[in-house]
């Protein structure tokens, strides 16, 4: 579906148009999910691609970035996830503890740590992350900063996904 919707320039109607979009107005974004609603259609396959992480390499990302991933993005052959949530974070992202430092000859990050709640990660080829690439910014009280987003091949060796299955199913009782 969003395949067919990308044809059209549909799938991401508020993204300019050099970038695949229609460049809309929020008032026509509006009318727009209401006809889609109205219709019964189904949503976007890849959500977090469309409405966060396309947007944010739109902003920030290099041409060579922007060549790479946006195509992926709108016509839903690489699905996106996010990164940010960690168990001993709780709401507050500015208590990551997952680190990136970078390895002795500078030629990688070498990442340490676990994310949590990380929607659709099972089908995800591509996920968007925030990790900590200064350690020691918490302890100085400083915990805002140091936090540094990467785009991560989620078929990198040393990642591991395990879903958390539905709460109905566990033995709670």
């Amino acid at each position: 579906w969003q395949h067919k919707l990308n044809e059209g320039r549909w799938a991401a109607i508020l993204w300019p148009e050099e970038y695949g979009g229609r460049g809309a107005t929020v008032s026509q974004s509006v009318i727009y999910t209401q006809v889609m609603a109205a219709y019964r259609t189904p949503g976007i396959y890849n959500a977090n691609g469309i409405v966060q992480i396309g947007p944010s390499i739109i902003a920030w990302g290099t041409d060579e970035q922007k060549a790479r991933w946006i195509p992926g993005i709108l016509d839903a052959t690489e699905h996106w996830c996010q990164g940010f949530s960690e168990p001993q974070a709780g709401s507050d992202l500015a208590n990551l503890r997952t680190t990136a430092i970078l390895s002795d000859d500078g030629s990688h990050s070498v990442v340490n740590g676990q994310k949590t709640w990380i929607s659709s990660a099972q089908i995800a080829k591509w996920g968007l992350f925030l990790f900590r690439t200064d350690p020691d910014a918490i302890g100085r009280g400083k915990k805002h900063e140091g936090i540094t987003t990467f785009i991560i091949d989620m078929e990198t060796p040393g990642i591991e996904v395990r879903t958390i299955g539905p709460i109905a199913s566990r033995d709670a009782y």
